[in-house]
């Protein structure tokens, strides 16, 4: 039977040095996860309107947080609470692609991306959000996922990579 040869001190070295990574050249990355229709519940705090799909500015009298003007604390006036919240992920690594549009003519050395492509290194902690967002906001701009999320690692996986391409 074959031996590994490697154990889980070089799996320690290897987390350590991926983390060190991270806190070093890591970047604030927002992970946007928008909600389906069905996940966005009514304000308990104010009353709806349907005719214009908002709050109606008026406190319903049974909410957790009485307010007198005209936007709720609770809905900040939308009338409905998503439950699913923006995520901001601390220290993800990202490699943009080319900077500028080619017509396809170029060589483009192996592992190069094209323009309009990201990718994105994060620690496994973030792999459940990861598999679950719908877009992703690098900078101020919308990207969606390509492919899967990978897990990588030596003997445990460490971190994860995602492929992105930017939205139109």
């Amino acid at each position: 039977m074959p031996r590994s040869y490697i154990t889980s001190r070089h799996d320690a070295l290897y987390a350590d040095a991926v983390y060190g990574l991270f806190s070093d050249l890591g970047k604030k990355v927002v992970v946007q996860l928008l909600p389906a229709a069905t996940d966005a519940v009514f304000c308990g705090n104010c009353i709806w309107d349907p005719v214009h799909q908002c709050s109606t500015g008026n406190y319903n009298r049974t909410g957790p947080q009485p307010f007198t003007g005209k936007v709720c604390p609770v809905c900040s006036g939308k009338g409905r609470i998503s439950q699913m919240q923006p995520v901001r992920v601390p220290d993800a690594i990202v490699r943009f692609g080319r900077v500028t549009q080619t017509d396809g003519k170029m060589f483009m050395p192996e592992g190069e991306l094209p323009h309009g492509f990201a990718r994105l290194r994060a620690k496994i902690r973030w792999l459940a959000p990861a598999q679950t967002a719908q877009c992703w906001y690098l900078d101020g701009v919308r990207h969606s996922r390509v492919g899967e999320v990978r897990k990588r690692g030596l003997k445990t996986n460490v971190i994860i990579e995602v492929l992105l391409r930017q939205d139109e």
